[in-house]
C-alpha cells in the first residue's frame, strides 16, 4: 500500500477538518441548544450555580475534545512516521498540522470557541456559522502570518549551476537569485535543467540569447550571480535534534491555540518573535557552497547588519 496516495492518505489529509468539526458540532450547540429550548432556565433553578453548571459541561467537552484530538494525532503520527523518515517532510504544509500535539491545540480550541459562540449568541444555526468562519480565520493567519516566527530561518547560498537541499527536515520559505549588485530576487529562480524568470526577474538580454541552459547558468555564474534558498530547519543533522526541534514546532502551534483556548474560555463565565536568518554554515559544506554567516534581519543573534545586506525585491 502506497503512504502518498490513495483512500487512507486522503483520509489523513481530510482529517484536518476534524477539530473544526468538534468544535461545530459539539461545542456551539452545547449550551445554545439549552438557551434556545430553555431548558437551561430549570437547570438554573436547581441546586447548581450557573458558573458551577457551565464549568462542568464546558470541563467535560474540553476534556473529550483534548483525549479525541490527542487519539486522532497518535494514529495519523504512527501512520506518517515512515514517510516522514524518507522524505523528512514533517515540516511541510498539510502534514504538520496533522501530527504531534498540534491537533490536541486546534481540537481544544475549536470546542471552546464553539462553546463561547454558543453562550454568547445563543442559537445553534448562527453560532455553528461564527465557530466555523473564526475557527478557519484563525488557522489562515496562524498558518501564512505566525508559523514562519516560529523558528529562526536559515539562509543558505550557493552556485547557480549547482543544487541545494538541506539535510533533515526543513520547510522552505523562499528561493531566488542574488544579483551581480547584492539585491535578492526571486522572480528568478535557476539551477542545473531549470531556468525560471518572472518580469523584474534581472536575466540580462544576452543571457537570454545564448539559448542553452547550461550556456545560460556558465553565464551567470561567471558574472557573480548566486542561488539562495531561505528556510526553517527542523534538525540539526541529528535524530535527537530533529526530534527536539519538532517538539517546539509542535509545541509553537498547539500552544498558541491553547491560549487562545484560555482566551475564549475566560469570556464564557457566568453569562510571534520576529523571523531571524543566519547562513547555514554546516548544510554550505559542499562543493561550491559558500562558508561564511550572511544576516538577513536587521539584528541577527546580535550581530549588526552589514551595510551591503542585500533587499527582496
Amino acid at each position: 500500500m502506497s503512504l502518498t496516495g490513495g483512500p487512507v492518505y486522503t483520509l489523513t489529509i481530510l482529517t484536518l477538518a476534524i477539530p473544526l468539526l468538534f468544535g461545530m458540532f459539539w461545542g456551539s450547540p452545547a449550551v445554545a441548544r439549552e438557551r434556545e429550548t430553555g431548558t437551561v432556565q430549570f437547570a438554573w433553578t436547581q441546586s447548581v450555580t450557573r458558573r458551577r453548571w457551565l464549568s462542568v459541561k464546558a470541563g467535560w467537552l474540553l476534556l473529550a475534545g483534548a483525549i479525541f484530538g490527542g487519539a486522532l494525532a497518535a494514529i495519523i503520527t504512527w501512520w506518517y512516521a515512515p514517510l516522514n523518515a524518507l522524505n523528512q517532510n514533517q515540516f511541510a504544509q498539510g502534514s504538520f498540522d496533522i501530527q504531534g500535539i498540534v491537533p490536541i491545540g486546534y481540537a481544544v480550541f475549536a470546542v471552546a470557541l464553539g462553546i463561547t459562540a454558543g453562550a454568547l449568541i445563543g442559537r445553534s444555526l448562527p453560532a455553528l456559522a461564527v465557530t466555523g468562519g473564526v475557527f478557519l480565520a484563525v488557522r489562515l493567519v496562524v498558518t501564512y502570518w505566525v508559523r514562519v516566527h516560529y523558528m529562526p530561518a536559515v539562509t543558505a547560498l550557493y552556485s547557480v549551476t549547482q543544487n541545494f537541499t538541506p539535510k533533515g527536515a526543513y520547510w522552505p520559505l523562499a528561493r531566488g537569485v542574488v544579483l551581480p549588485g547584492g539585491q535578492l530576487t526571486t522572480n528568478l529562480i535557476v539551477g542545473p535543467g531549470e531556468i525560471v524568470s518572472t518580469p523584474g526577474g534581472g536575466l540580462p538580454a544576452a543571457c537570454q540569447a545564448l539559448g542553452l541552459v547550461n550556456s545560460i547558468l556558465a553565464y551567470l555564474a561567471r558574472f557573480g550571480y548566486r542561488s539562495f534558498t531561505t528556510y526553517q530547519r527542523l534538525s540539526n543533522h541529528a535524530a535527537s535534534g530533529s526530534s527536539r526541534r519538532s517538539v517546539t514546532a509542535w509545541r509553537s502551534r498547539s500552544g498558541i491555540f491553547v491560549t487562545l483556548h484560555a482566551q475564549t474560555a475566560s469570556h464564557h463565565g457566568p453569562l510571534a518573535c520576529s523571523t531571524s536568518g543566519t547562513f547555514d554554515q554546516a548544510s554550505a559544506t559542499t562543493s561550491g557552497h559558500y562558508d561564511r554567516r550572511w544576516p538577513t534581519s536587521p539584528a541577527c543573534n546580535g550581530h549588526p547588519t552589514r551595510t551591503t545586506k542585500p533587499a527582496l525585491r
